[in-house]
């Protein structure tokens, strides 16, 4: 009889270890879940930033090209007035 107690209270032991273990397992389980979902937030948000900075560049670029094409027309109209006054 103190072996079937043993036995019994063992397996008592056991099934509840088991539920702890379950618990931990499904709240780890949970924060994976939330884990990967902000990662995706993130990748997403990185992926649209990097878009938004490769727009900037272009259009930084094309900035700079019009400033340049400024400046030469300027340079063009003061070489021909000075060719003007000669």
């Amino acid at each position: 009889m103190e072996k079937f107690d043993q036995a019994s209270e063992g397996l008592q032991i056991t099934v509840k270890e088991t539920g702890e273990l379950e618990k931990r397992a499904n709240q780890a389980g949970v924060e994976l879940i939330k884990a990967s979902d902000t990662l995706r937030a993130i990748r997403e948000e990185v992926k649209d930033m990097e878009r938004k900075r490769a727009k900037q560049e272009r259009l930084l670029r094309d900035i700079n090209q019009v400033g340049s094409l400024c400046v030469g027309i300027k340079r063009t109209q003061e070489l021909h007035q000075t060719i003007m006054y000669m």
